[in-house]
């Protein structure tokens, strides 16, 4: 285990705090996998193989920080949030 892990756990666990919506946290999650693989070529620690993209990135490290931060939020009684549904408001613009 390298200092990567808790640092992707960490980091989503306190975005999940601020961000407070899951589905807004895993599609950045994925996105910045996706962003990792288009910068391959210029910063060698993102070559990594598809495993560890998809399954220890995403799914463990970044998955766990997610739920455990929106299990923080539910535990503190706060509000989360719904993103996706932001211009469905009236009163929006």
């Amino acid at each position: 285990m390298d200092g990567f892990v808790p640092a992707h756990f960490l980091g989503w666990y306190i975005k999940t705090l601020m961000i407070r919506d899951w589905w807004m946290c895993m599609i950045i999650s994925v996105m910045f996998e996706f962003l990792e693989y288009s910068l391959e070529h210029q910063l060698p620690n993102f070559s990594e193989c598809w495993w560890d993209h998809w399954i220890m990135d995403v799914l463990l490290c970044n998955g766990l920080g997610i739920y455990c931060g929106m299990k923080t939020l539910a535990w503190l009684s706060m509000k989360p949030y719904q993103w996706q549904g932001l211009w469905n408001i009236p009163t929006y613009k």
